[in-house]
C-alpha cells in the first residue's frame, strides 16, 4: 500500500487552516519579543553591563524563539503521529526521531516501506 505525500500534506494543511489565525499572531508576537530581547542582550553585552544581565537577556530571547517555534513543531509532530496511525506504524519512535531534521527526513524516506512491512 503506497500513500503519496502530497494528499496527506494537503489534508493536514486544511485541518490546521482554522487554527492559523490565532497562531499567526502568537508567533509574530514571540518573534518581536525575541528581537527585542536579543537586541537588549547585544546592547548590554557591548555597553559593559554585568554578565548576569547579559545572560538574563539572552535567556529571555531563547525562551521567546522557542515559544515561536513550538506551534510549528507541534503541527509537524501531529502530522507524523496521524500518518503513522493511518499506515499502521507504531508512532512513538517515529514521532521522537522526527524532532530532528534528519529523523524527519528518515521517516519521510522510509514510511512507505515501513507501512508495507507492517501489512
Amino acid at each position: 500500500m503506497t500513500v503519496s505525500l502530497l494528499p496527506d500534506v494537503k489534508e493536514e494543511v486544511n485541518r490546521m487552516r482554522g487554527q492559523a489565525a490565532k497562531f499567526k499572531w502568537f508567533i509574530t508576537g514571540c518573534l518581536l519579543l525575541f528581537l527585542a530581547a536579543f537586541s537588549a542582550a547585544l546592547y548590554t553585552r557591548f555597553q559593559g553591563f554585568s554578565d548576569i544581565t547579559v545572560f538574563l537577556c539572552a535567556a529571555a530571547s531563547a525562551v521567546f524563539i522557542l515559544s515561536a517555534f513550538l506551534p510549528v513543531l507541534i503541527t509537524i509532530l501531529t502530522f507524523i503521529c496521524r500518518d503513522c496511525k493511518k499506515r499502521g506504524i507504531r508512532p512513538a519512535f517515529y514521532v521522537f526521531i522526527s524532532l530532528s531534521a534528519a529523523g524527519l527526513l528518515y521517516y519521510f524516506l522510509n514510511r512507505d516501506r515501513l507501512a508495507v512491512k507492517k501489512d
